[in-house]
C-alpha cells in the first residue's frame, strides 16, 4: 500500500485516487488508510485534483473506509482513523462550500 501511495504521488488524477485508497483499504491497518486519506486530501487541497469534486472525494474516502477489516475499524488506530475522517469530510464540506458561486 506505501509502494502504491508513493507512486500515485508521482501522477495524482481521479482514478488513481480510488485506486489508491482503494489498496490502502485492503491492507486493514487503519493507520495506512488515515495516511491514504490525508494524502489524496492534501492533493485535493493544493489544487492537484481538479477533476475530483469535493463531495465526489468525500464519497470515495467514505465508501472504501468499509473496505477495512472491521477489526481494524473497532482497533485503537480506527479511532483515531475516525478522527481522520472527520477531519478530511470538515474540510472538504468547507472548501466545496467557499468554491460554491454566489446565488443570484
Amino acid at each position: 500500500a506505501e509502494a502504491f501511495r508513493q507512486l500515485y504521488l508521482c501522477a495524482p488524477d481521479a482514478a488513481s485516487t480510488g485506486e489508491m485508497l482503494h489498496v490502502a483499504a485492503l491492507s486493514d491497518e487503519a493507520e495506512t488508510y488515515a495516511q491514504a486519506v490525508e494524502t489524496a486530501v492534501g492533493l485535493w487541497h493544493a489544487g492537484k485534483l481538479p477533476s475530483l469534486a469535493a463531495s465526489n472525494l468525500e464519497a470515495l474516502i467514505e465508501s472504501e473506509y468499509w473496505v477495512l477489516a472491521p477489526e481494524a475499524r473497532a482497533s485503537g488506530a480506527g479511532f483515531m482513523l475516525k478522527q481522520t475522517l472527520a477531519d478530511a469530510r470538515r474540510q472538504l464540506q468547507s472548501s466545496a462550500a467557499r468554491r460554491l458561486p454566489p446565488e443570484s
